[in-house]
């Protein structure tokens, strides 16, 4: 049994919904050029339909609470149908042809314009299931209506607007600029499809959907196989009913009645049985069906999503040396490095490769925290081209910090993004203030040009195959555009059918893509054996190694490394261990900084510490505050610390 997709009728329903808004502007229309007042009598015309419209339907329920029925002495006053007469034929192919005459009373209203009437096209199914349904599956049987005709014999206007909503099929008539108003005659014609089921036809006379109350109800039927008035009958909610009259003359079958909602059931010749149409309604458990035999094509399919994350998690994987240990030459072997293969991290007493602090966390992470950026400029501070003067806070606010830009005679070669690092900071000037660099949006988009300068070096360094930043938004990407293509998948075949289990894995292959996209960046063999060698390196600042440099030079080590410190999240113990060596407990000897400056007094290393990472903190929240372009990452840190029936529907003036 074929089921029309619902895809179908949700987009009817939104295009109906959208023309019924349409149609409300009919309501509020210009006062009427004309009128049109007639007591004709019903006789016969030939009328054109025209473009679509829409309508608003009435609640026929409440209608019917507040609309008394029709009193012989008020029938001139009161708005009612007289006569609701139909002409009706089944043909061969199971359709049904039908014509109505409706004599409209408009009563003593003047401000109407035409009429309405809709017929459903969706029909609740509680009869016999068909084949291969399950039994927690309902469905509505599905028709249409094709309009044809409309006249008036008494000169009403017969502009019509066809349109759907909500399951029906809606005829307007009339027109917004001419009014009606006494007794008029509309005549409609129209043909219902597949109106015709398991050899009977159920046809609702009416409906029940009427804003006007109906005097007078007429059918008048060929086409059927009923000989006497007892091969038919009346039904009134689902029951037998004797609240109408039937009778046969030959042919003709007859029916009237004066109550809303009677349905006639009358048999008809075998040979016409047209094929019904079925939708299922959609729900949860049919969308997502596991026992329609697509749950075996589901496991396939996230078999194989797992299998191709895996793959691009393979090819995010860093390189080694195949041999050759930490220092093998640039033409030594690459291979993949093993999952969980660890490199030896011995401790070393210098900066691997003589890398400059800033520059950590890129060959680590491949970001550029701002961590990095506040290395970098005490970095520059110790080798004299920055110098920090430290001014106290006033009335408990937080102490501001002047950066004085210095020109020394042996100046230390720069970098082109240590250049552009600090003419970001200062731009132009010799002194900025940290709170000026706070509020400075130029001073940060032109920190994430440094950023990206420093990418574009740890590439040139040869410690990435490509910029890390860039191989993340990539395979990030991807994974955003499978998962949006599973999701749209997913509301297609879930709306529309019972497949949407099939929509997951593609979903779940997005997700997988984005989770491994973090791994995407693949660091060459040098920048794998950098990153272990840093490792080493941090075990000085970290592992109690430092006390055997202090022989060597502490005042320079201590100042020279501290930017590194900085990076490692270790420079409260990294001070504090070289201030006991001499014996005191790091509180009351001097411990003087060419490049920090502390107005009136000297500073003991702990008290450095102190304001250095209080300094460290206003630094990074001034570049955080002025870039847009910062990256939050890890590398460090600082801290000090039934049945259907055809036809009814309803109808009504407007």
């Amino acid at each position: 049994m074929r089921t029309v997709p619902t895809l179908r009728r949700v987009a009817r329903s939104i295009v109906g919904t959208l023309l019924a808004l349409t149609g409300l502007g009919f309501l509020g229309a210009p006062p009427a050029r004309a009128s049109i007042g007639s007591d004709a009598s019903v006789g016969v015309g030939v009328g054109v339909t025209s473009a679509p419209g829409a309508i608003r339907l009435p609640d026929a329920n409440q209608l019917s609470r507040t609309i008394p029925p029709p009193i012989a002495d008020l029938a001139s006053a009161i708005e009612q149908i007289d006569l609701f007469a139909i002409d009706a034929e089944i043909l061969p192919n199971g359709d049904l042809k039908s014509t109505e005459e409706i004599l409209w009373n408009f009563g003593s209203d003047t401000t109407k314009h035409g009429i309405f009437r809709y017929i459903p096209t969706v029909h609740p199914w509680t009869r016999d299931r068909q084949p291969g349904w399950k039994s927690w599956e309902k469905f509505d049987r599905i028709t249409a209506v094709r309009w044809g005709a409309v006249s008036s014999p008494t000169g009403a206007p017969t502009a019509t607007d066809i349109s759907t909503k909500d399951g029906q099929s809606v005829l307007r008539i009339g027109d917004a600029d001419i009014t009606v108003s006494g007794r008029q005659t509309y005549r409609i014609s129209y043909v219902i499809d597949r109106a015709v089921v398991a050899g009977a036809l159920r046809l609702s006379l009416t409906g029940t959907g009427w804003v006007v109350p109906i005097r007078t109800i007429e059918l008048r039927l060929l086409g059927t196989t009923a000989r006497t008035a007892a091969d038919a009958h009346c039904e009134l909610n689902g029951a037998r009913t004797d609240l109408c009259g039937i009778s046969v003359d030959g042919p003709v079958l007859r029916v009237r009645t004066n109550k809303l909602g009677v349905e006639l059931v009358v048999g008809v010749d075998p040979s016409i049985n047209p094929k019904p149409v079925f939708e299922a309604h959609q729900t949860f458990r049919r969308a997502f069906d596991w026992t329609s035999g697509q749950l075996p094509i589901a496991g396939g399919l996230t078999a194989a999503a797992a299998l191709i994350v895996a793959r691009i998690g393979r090819h995010g994987r860093d390189l080694v040396y195949s041999g050759g240990g930490p220092f093998a030459g640039p033409d030594a072997k690459q291979r993949a490095r093993g999952r969980g293969e660890r490199l030896a991290s011995p401790v070393e007493f210098s900066p691997p490769d003589n890398i400059r602090p800033g520059l950590i966390p890129a060959v680590r992470d491949g970001k550029i925290p701002p961590v990095a950026l506040s290395a970098m400029l005490l970095d520059l501070a110790v080798h004299g081209h920055v110098r920090i003067d430290v001014e106290p806070a006033k009335k408990a606010v937080d102490n501001d910090y002047a950066l004085v830009r210095l020109h020394p005679a042996e100046e230390q070669p720069l970098t082109a993004y240590e250049t552009a690092f600090l003419n970001a900071i200062f731009s132009g000037a010799e002194t900025k203030r940290l709170s000026e660099i706070r509020k400075s949006a130029t001073t940060g988009k032109a920190l994430g040009r440094v950023k990206s300068a420093m990418l574009v070096e740890s590439v040139a360094q040869g410690w990435w195959k490509s910029r890390p930043d860039h191989a993340r938004a990539k395979t990030a990407g991807l994974g955003v555009v499978v998962t949006v293509i599973g999701m749209i998948l997913l509301f297609v075949l879930a709306v529309a059918s019972s497949l949407g289990l099939l929509a997951l894995p593609v979903i779940a292959l997005g997700v997988g893509i984005l989770a491994v996209s973090r791994s995407a960046p693949i660091r060459t063999a040098k920048g794998t054996t950098l990153v272990a060698r840093l490792d080493g390196f941090e075990l000085l600042f970290s592992a109690g190694e430092g006390e055997r440099l202090a022989v060597l030079d502490r005042r320079g080590i201590v100042t020279d490394y501290l930017p590194y410190a900085v990076v490692f999240n270790q420079v409260k113990p990294w001070v504090k261990r070289f201030a006991g060596i001499d014996g005191g407990d790091g509180t009351t000897s001097a411990f003087d900084v060419p490049w920090y400056r502390y107005p009136g007094v000297g500073l003991s290393p702990i008290a450095f510490v102190d304001s250095l990472a209080s300094f460290n903190s206003s630094l990074q929240t001034s570049m955080e505050a002025s870039s847009s372009a910062t990256s939050k990452s890890s590398g460090g840190g600082f801290s000090g610390g039934g049945g259907s029936s055809s036809g009814g529907g309803g109808g009504g003036s407007w």
